[in-house]
């Protein structure tokens, strides 16, 4: 405890930097248990394209938050808050250590800085809007933002189906422009004292992890998780898979692209995911210690200097 504050740490990093295989040896010296920050790794039926923890990782360490969801159902930063927070709190009431470890920065921002009170929309306004969308596209819904709330709408690309959906369900459910929400003061979920941790390799030592990630996962079965993806009939738009290269490998299995040019596509979109990872945490992140590699004895240096009692 820190002035009253429970202690937990936050471990982010980009892709492939080492996040798991630092976060076992620290969470098994200090009675500790991994939380889940990834906003991939809580979908189903994906394991090897999101780089789940192995059989055995999970086995070195109790996980939380992980493998729950359906790739159409969708999870809010709120909820997954309100899953994450019950799982440290038993933690700390059994004495031990929570540890978020993940590559969503929304996650961790959120659990550090707090979100503004902007009211939940309901599942039917969502589900009103998609038919409005398939039936007459996104313009009419971008036109109904530009004109109840200008400020949102100039900050949004035309395309961008997801924010727009959410802009108008906000609007019209609670007649305030969403961005009038946002400037409201922000609220924290919980009052923890977080220790920050950063991993950041340099780039050519990440941009090779990458690569050699990747090739594993193709050795592990890669192509025959996507294809039982495909084969299921998930909408390879939706967020669940949109933002992990399933779109490209569908449209290999459509015939418009070859499988090397799917599969160069998609470790640009990993380098590119990496670097965005890895200009947040410079930017907004600002980590209470940075390591370039997952150096497990300075870090257990560090989290002892900070207060963490090693596990007995």
């Amino acid at each position: 405890m820190t002035a009253n504050k429970p202690l937990a740490v936050l471990l982010f990093g980009p892709t492939a930097s080492g996040k798991t295989g630092l976060s076992l040896p620290l969470a098994h010296h200090f009675k500790g248990e991994i939380i889940n920050a990834d906003s991939r790794q809580v979908y189903r039926h994906m394991p090897i394209l999101t780089a789940m923890p192995e059989a055995h990782e999970l086995a070195a360490a109790p996980h939380h938050v992980f493998d729950f969801l359906e790739p159409d159902e969708s999870l809010s930063v709120v909820r997954w808050g309100a899953l994450a927070l019950s799982a440290a709190e038993d933690i700390w009431q059994r004495g031990g250590v929570p540890f978020f470890v993940g590559g969503a920065g929304f996650y961790l921002n959120y659990l550090t800085n707090g979100l503004s009170p902007i009211p939940a929309t309901t599942e039917g306004m969502f589900e009103a809007l998609k038919a409005e969308v398939t039936d007459k596209g996104l313009g009419p819904l971008y036109d109904e933002l530009k004109a109840g709330d200008p400020t949102l709408a100039a900050r949004l690309a035309p395309n961008d189906t997801q924010r727009i959906m959410r802009g108008v369900a906000v609007l019209r459910e609670t007649d305030k422009p969403l961005s009038a929400w946002q400037r409201l003061p922000l609220e924290r979920p919980y009052e923890a004292k977080y220790l920050k941790l950063g991993l950041c390799p340099p780039r050519e030592v990440l941009y090779k992890r990458i690569h050699d990630r990747f090739d594993v996962m193709l050795q592990n079965g890669l192509m025959d998780e996507v294809t039982a993806i495909y084969n299921a009939g998930w909408d390879p738009t939706l967020p669940a898979l949109s933002s992990i290269g399933f779109p490209v490998y569908f449209d290999y299995f459509e015939g418009k692209i070859s499988l090397d040019a799917a599969h160069d596509k998609v470790l640009q979109h990993m380098r590119n995911y990496a670097k965005r990872q890895s200009t947040w945490m410079r930017r907004t992140y600002a980590p209470d210690k940075l390591l370039s590699s997952a150096d497990t004895a300075e870090a257990t240096g560090w989290l002892e200097q900070q207060g963490l009692t090693p596990a007995r």
